[in-house]
């Protein structure tokens, strides 16, 4: 589980945010912040699932995937807020979890 000072409040996360990769099914976006970590927010469109449910599965998958990568949040200079957008899902649920896993694997690569 990724550690709330880890997260980013997507509702008052600033609006000036760059894009940085654009995947199949991902989009991250980032801007510079004053604080000594990285913090990182999840956005999942509907388009992926209309069910709140596999919405919140996907953020959640995610969010762990960076507790594990955590020391991509804190000694990765300059230290950012990240927003990561999940647009849209292709066939079975489980192959997007795996594609999207892939997909963030490029994410911190950058």
């Amino acid at each position: 589980m990724l550690r709330r000072r880890y997260k980013l409040n997507i509702s008052i996360a600033p609006k000036n945010l760059n894009r940085f990769y654009k995947g199949r099914l991902i989009t991250a976006k980032s801007v510079p912040n004053s604080l000594l970590f990285s913090r990182i927010g999840v956005s999942v469109s509907k388009r992926y699932s209309l069910r709140a449910t596999e919405r919140n599965r996907i953020r959640r998958v995610i969010e762990a995937f960076f507790a594990q990568n955590e020391p991509f949040l804190t000694e990765n200079r300059p230290f950012r807020d990240i927003l990561i957008s999940v647009l849209t899902a292709d066939g079975k649920k489980q192959d997007n979890e795996q594609s999207v896993l892939s997909e963030l694997k490029n994410v911190i690569s950058i």
